[in-house]
């Protein structure tokens, strides 16, 4: 597959790590665009239990290898959450057509 090209108005999100859910690692492997993350983002922040979701419970899943893979090339990082609260003003709201 052929890399997306980017605007030139479209920056990469250069040493801002972004966190990511299980569902962006599934979906995107499903759809065989995983590598749209290292594209865009130079580091993924994913919890413990996003691992655990994706890699471990759901091996051989869409995503589990995609994510295990960018584990030990070092793009994504595996962080145990410590801080709930925290966490919690992370999450992005919905926009107005989403639900």
């Amino acid at each position: 597959m052929r890399p997306i090209r980017r605007p030139a108005d479209v920056v990469r999100m250069g040493g801002a790590p972004v966190v990511a859910d299980a569902s962006v690692l599934i979906h995107l492997s499903r759809i065989g665009r995983f590598e749209l993350l290292r594209q865009l983002y130079e580091a993924i922040i994913i919890p413990k239990g996003v691992y655990t979701e994706v890699v471990e419970v759901g091996w051989s899943l869409p995503g589990s290898v995609e994510t295990e893979r960018g584990i030990k090339e070092g793009w994504i990082k595996v962080v145990s959450v410590g801080d709930r609260l925290a966490v919690r003003e992370l999450v992005v709201r919905p926009s107005h057509g989403q639900r």
